[in-house]
């Protein structure tokens, strides 16, 4: 099996992270954008970009959010007493639907579902670490566009980010 990373039960992959049997076993930062999971961003602990990883199947078909996927999978229950059909979004929708006739709770899932998917963003990329050079040193003149543009971008460290106390998610 080629290498991978499983993220909220769907398998993320790009030709980089395939073909890079040597990375088999070690940690990645990975960047979401918990408004659209069609696809997330991988860097290695030292701060190296392995790219935009993909989700595989249908999930990189819809756009969808963090709160309706974790939702079509509490549907489904268990994944190995029942496979996820070929578009679990559209078999969520459809079940919801089924549902809808008969109690609100489900009339009022279905509305919300169709809120979001209507509501998903344009961008599916999330955006990666902001370096500190880019928050201090922002372009003034037009000249000093065109050679960010041309220069190579630095290499990126990662933070280590401490949770304090308080509500987490």
């Amino acid at each position: 099996m080629r290498p991978h990373i499983n993220l909220y039960r769907v398998r993320y992959t790009n030709p980089v992270l395939a073909c890079g049997t040597h990375l088999i076993g070690q940690p990645l930062l990975v960047y979401i954008n918990a408004d659209d999971l069609r696809c997330v961003r991988a860097f290695l602990a030292d701060g190296t970009e392995l790219g935009v990883l993909e989700a595989q199947g249908a999930w990189r078909v819809v756009p969808h959010n963090l709160k309706l996927r974790q939702e079509i999978l509490k549907l489904h229950g268990d994944r190995r007493a029942r496979p996820l059909d070929s578009n679990p979004i559209e078999a969520y929708i459809q079940a919801k639907l089924a549902e809808a006739r008969k109690t609100r709770k489900a009339a009022s899932d279905l509305a919300q579902a169709m809120r979001m998917l209507t509501a998903a963003p344009v961008v599916r990329v999330p955006p990666g670490p902001v370096t500190l050079a880019e928050i201090a040193a922002p372009p003034t003149s037009l000249a000093g566009v065109q050679n960010a543009e041309t220069t190579p971008p630095a290499s990126v460290r990662p933070r280590k980010l401490t949770i304090g106390t308080g509500q987490v998610f």
